[in-house]
């Protein structure tokens, strides 16, 4: 049971210091993606002749921007 306790400890360890590198980021992710879908939306507004590649990413399921953006 002992060496069990210990297993799980080491493990719960691992995962814990995964946890806490990433939570922090979060939210700069979630700023820096922000920022870049308003960018993204200005360059659609005032971009009238969009380039046949970057129609063919945008509206096919290669690249679903409205369900990005959405979530």
């Amino acid at each position: 049971m002992f060496s069990l306790g210990k297993l799980v400890a080491g493990i719960a360890h691992e995962l814990n210091n995964v946890i806490n590198f990433i939570h922090p980021n979060v939210p700069h992710a979630q700023r820096y993606m922000t920022d870049l879908i308003k960018l993204i939306d200005l360059y659609e507004k005032y971009h009238l002749n969009i380039d046949t590649e970057i129609e063919i990413k945008i509206f096919t399921e290669l690249i679903d921007l409205n369900f990005i953006k959405s979530e």
